[in-house]
């Protein structure tokens, strides 16, 4: 009992110096590939790539950023995200991405330059076609990552972001053996928040 009442009366610290909360829209691009566990050498299990695609692709989706102190704060993403990967042969793919991360920022006020992200990223596919013909039933419903990233202010109301994304869950399997994903998301961020209210 004694921990939750600490917990809560920390949580209350943490609201009661709470920057207001900012919000907007990303746009960006990625890039993905698919990996596994080398299947040639079942001792080695470092990771492989087996697959992929050098195209970027879309990224757009909306973002809310909370600081509950001037350095620490939480940001949640949710975008529609497509992947163009080589999973046997060329598959376009299509998810909803939720994206809730711990922010802590490096500059004098909270949404002011540098910061890093560190969070997981729950993905669930939307469609997947191969050739104009539906092949959803191919890969799982969803999946689930894990994601390291860094931003900067480069104007008053706009962000420059990088996220590294790995996959801890299956895309799909091939003989028990599971097919990641690995990637990187580069976006630019409107603070709408900050736009409107200047």
């Amino acid at each position: 009992m004694k921990k939750i009442t600490t917990g809560i009366l920390f949580f209350i610290a943490l609201i009661s110096q709470a920057q207001e909360l900012n919000y907007g829209i990303t746009l960006g691009g990625n890039l993905y590939e698919i990996y596994a566990n080398s299947a040639l050498n079942p001792s080695n299990s470092t990771i492989r790539n087996e697959a992929g695609t050098k195209k970027f692709k879309l990224y757009v989706g909306g973002f809310a950023d909370y600081g509950f102190t001037k350095n620490i704060g939480a940001k949640a993403l949710i975008a529609f995200n497509q992947k163009t990967l080589a999973a046997g042969e060329v598959v376009d793919f299509s998810f909803l991405d939720i994206s809730p991360s711990l922010k802590y920022s490096f500059g004098e006020n909270y949404n002011d330059g540098f910061y890093l992200l560190i969070g997981p990223r729950f993905s669930f596919l939307l469609n997947a076609e191969f050739n104009g013909e539906d092949v959803k039933d191919n890969f799982e419903n969803s999946n689930i990552g894990f994601q390291l990233g860094a931003g900067t202010s480069i104007y008053e109301f706009l962000e420059l972001e990088l996220r590294l994304d790995y996959g801890l869950t299956a895309l799909y399997d091939v003989l028990g053996n599971d097919r990641k994903i690995f990637g990187g998301i580069l976006a630019l961020n409107l603070n709408l928040e900050k736009l409107l209210n200047k």
